[in-house]
């Protein structure tokens, strides 16, 4: 799976797990179903019930998992966007570990639709990024499409990485794929293109990052803790 980079922020503190659920337009402040437009996965680790909050350890960065989450099915609607507008993906309750969140575009190739395309091959970008801890405590990110993008659907993946356990046993990835439909685009042309999985390696030390090292609790909440994202540069359109 091939995506573009749209868009990394940093990411708040509280102990409790996470998943990217839902779609809302804050344009015309509409809220959709759970798993209306994102696909339904389970790790089937611990409590089914309880699954789809479960994260995808470091071990795993580097398998199909990572890709749109642990036994991803499609979901049944894709949602039509116009390039330039915002949607905002949410969570249950806060993002609530601290690290990077990221999104992906990945075009759906001739002949397949965002709903029976598995998401293979190089086509995955990344669309935007920030260091800092913009959405601390919050329950939603918001994401635009760049006004170039070109018109078609996609795959959108978010993707939360939680670095609290990174100098022990690795990071956490929150990792959640949205089906969309970009409408009204342009000519843009996104990249650098990446692959999922292939993007992100095993060893890379944002990975293992030891967040702890010389900050208090005060500083902790203030201060960036890595001075880059894993995967491409981001394409701004």
């Amino acid at each position: 799976m091939k995506l573009t980079l749209l868009i990394v922020l940093q990411s708040s503190l509280i102990v409790a797990h996470y998943t990217f659920k839902s779609i809302s337009l804050p344009k015309t402040n509409t809220n959709f179903p759970t798993w209306q437009y994102l696909r339904r996965w389970n790790s089937q680790v611990w409590d089914p019930v309880i699954d789809d909050i479960w994260p995808i350890y470091n071990s795993r960065v580097e398998s199909i998992d990572i890709r749109c989450n642990v036994n991803a099915t499609s979901a049944p609607d894709t949602l039509t966007i116009r390039a330039g507008e915002e949607l905002s993906i949410n969570v249950p309750y806060t993002i609530s570990h601290p690290g990077p969140l990221m999104a992906y575009l990945a075009r759906v190739p001739d002949g397949k639709t965002a709903v029976n395309w598995e998401g293979d091959g190089e086509v995955n970008g990344d669309v935007d990024q920030a260091v800092g801890w913009p959405n601390y405590g919050k329950s939603s990110v918001s994401f635009t499409i760049p006004l170039s993008t070109p018109s078609g659907e996609y795959l959108f993946r978010v993707e939360h990485i939680g670095l609290q356990t990174a100098a022990n046993i690795g990071s956490q990835h929150f990792v959640s794929c949205a089906q969309i439909e970009v409408a009204g685009g342009g000519l843009g042309v996104p990249g650098p293109k990446t692959a999922f999985p292939g993007a992100y390696s095993l060893d890379d030390e944002v990975f293992h990052v030891n967040l702890y090292v010389g900050l208090n609790e005060t500083t902790y909440l203030k201060e960036p803790y890595v001075t880059r994202t894993p995967g491409p540069v981001i394409w701004k359109g």
